[in-house]
């Protein structure tokens, strides 16, 4: 069995003989598309360029999220992430819907147009499209979807956004069958979403909260305040520990000066012991003047008759010698007389008595010390009931302190929480006037654009793509003709412009070189035509 073989040559030997179907296929498509492009309906393109530039949505957070204790630090987002999620948010069902209900369904499917004054509208007639529909739907081919569902569908369709490369722009186009709809489409779009896109970055509820919690915390901080001074001014205390270090300094020198008091009456306990000790050892008088020998006219006699001896012998010694009788006698006289006198003189004694001066010192330094004594146990008693005093008053104080920085504590913690939602709340305020503004980070680089030049059809690409069909179905059907025609006709083919019958077929070898798989030899021929 031999395998046929379709060569170029074939193929343009088909189109040859075809050639009036091709001519036909190369003008008739390209005029009959050209026709249809003529006599469809135009479509215009509004689009607008949206500029995202570095805003507060960049470098700041909620205010709801930034209320604890430690910083919040947020990662921003690349610029590509931030502008694709804004390519993505504009293209948003609930953002049509908006669009929808403000320019209404039938303005969108054409089922009414903008008057050339731009305000009033005025109804269309139904197109072939519209009646092909409603028959389909009449059918139950089709479901019946309601308008305002057509028109956020077709908006999904028509609505393209595209981030331009490189850039921080974001491009809206949306195409229509009347240049007026088109730019009111593009322009309600960008309008809407710039405040969606302002609500996003924003809590709407945020500002009420914080206000409330605002108002809570500084209602109780002001009630802490006002029991706290309350406090103050009936304990009298002005700063706590000022005047919790004047009690301990108090204390400590009144306990000082008691432990000094309460030294000094052990001493003058043990002095007055050793006073009465004293007391009960001296007596209480004494002689205070003693004479001896005065006051006795015998003794005083006797000592003149003494003197008279004394004289006499004087006298006799002076006329005598000492061993003379009369010498002798006189000095036994005088001896005798005076023993007598001595041992008179030691009986002749007067004394005069008298109080004790250290006994009577001894008893008024007593006297004086037992005063002394009893004040100094008045005073170290005083300085213990102060010192009771003192304690009673610490034990208050300790009361009155757990108090007292209990609610320095609250104030202290309510105060920072009052003055960090102070903050939260102001950027909440300023979150809120931002959006009631609609003040974001992206601006419109380029309004809606109206143009009256129709983005489609477009007459030179349809006519090239009316070429490039008509050439591929009349080229392309010629050749498939002339390859089936060959394909069928078996072992027989047409070589040249003669037919001749095949004799015999060689199989092909396998040189070094590339060969022809067979070799096929033709009556009347010289040589043998190649056939793959």
């Amino acid at each position: 069995m031999s395998n046929q073989v379709f060569t170029l040559d074939d193929a343009i030997r088909g189109i040859r003989k075809r050639y009036r179907f091709v001519a036909i296929c190369l003008i008739g498509i390209p005029a009959m598309i050209l026709l249809l492009t003529l006599i469809s309906p135009k479509y215009y393109t509004s689009s607008t360029k949206l500029f995202v530039r570095l805003g507060r949505e960049n470098s700041s957070m909620d205010a709801t999220a930034t209320m604890g204790e430690n910083p919040v630090v947020a990662m921003p987002l690349t610029r590509e992430a931030e502008i694709n999620s804004i390519s993505e948010m504009i293209q948003n069902q609930a953002l049509f819907a908006d669009v929808v209900d403000e320019l209404t369904p039938e303005l969108i499917l054409k089922k009414t147009a903008p008057s050339e004054d731009g305000e009033t509208e005025i109804e269309s007639p139904p197109g072939i499209v519209d009646r092909l529909m409603a028959g389909l739907i009449a059918a139950g081919v089709v479901n019946d979807l309601p308008l305002r569902e057509r028109a956020i569908i077709k908006l999904q369709k028509k609505v393209e956004v595209e981030p331009l490369d490189k850039s921080n722009v974001v491009l809206v186009q949306y195409e229509s069958y009347d240049p007026i709809v088109a730019q009111m489409v593009v322009e309600c779009l960008t309008k809407h979403y710039l405040k969606r896109h302002a609500k996003l970055h924003r809590n709407k509820d945020a500002y009420e909260f914080l206000n409330t919690q605002t108002s809570r915390l500084k209602t109780e901080l002001n009630a802490n305040e006002s029991e706290f001074e309350s406090l103050k001014r009936d304990a009298e205390v002005i700063d706590l520990e000022g005047e919790k270090q004047v009690l301990v300094n108090r204390k400590a020198k009144i306990i000082s000066d008691k432990l000094e008091v309460d030294a000094k009456i052990i001493a003058l306990k043990s002095e007055l012991v050793d006073l009465e000790a004293l007391s009960s050892e001296i007596n209480r008088d004494l002689v205070i003047e003693e004479t001896v020998g005065a006051g006795n006219e015998g003794i005083d006699g006797m000592r003149q008759e003494l003197y008279r001896l004394e004289i006499q012998r004087e006298n006799v010694l002076s006329k005598y010698s000492a061993s003379h009788f009369k010498a002798v006698a006189i000095e036994e006289q005088i001896e005798k007389a005076q023993k007598i006198l001595d041992s008179a003189e030691g009986n002749r004694k007067e004394s005069r008595r008298g109080p004790n001066d250290v006994f009577q010192k001894n008893e008024i330094t007593l006297n004086l010390k037992k005063p002394e004594l009893s004040s100094l146990m008045a005073k170290s008693a005083a300085y213990q009931s102060q010192i009771d005093e003192i304690t009673r008053k610490q034990k208050e104080f300790i009361q009155m302190e757990t108090k007292y920085l209990r609610l320095q504590r609250t104030i202290n913690l309510e105060d920072a929480n009052f003055r960090k939602y102070v903050n939260n709340l102001e950027q909440a305020k300023i979150d809120s006037l931002l959006q009631s503004e609609n003040i974001s980070n992206i601006s419109v680089a380029q309004p809606a654009s109206f143009s009256l030049k129709p983005s489609s059809p477009n007459k030179l690409v349809n006519l090239v793509m009316g070429i490039a069909f008509g050439a591929f179905i009349g080229f392309g059907f010629s050749i498939y003709r002339e390859y089936r025609d060959i394909m069928s006709r078996g072992p027989v083919r047409r070589i040249g412009s003669n037919s001749v019958p095949l004799i015999g077929m060689m199989p092909s070898l396998r040189p070094l070189t590339p060969a022809p798989e067979s070799v096929a030899i033709h009556l009347g021929e010289p040589s043998a035509n190649v056939d793959e």
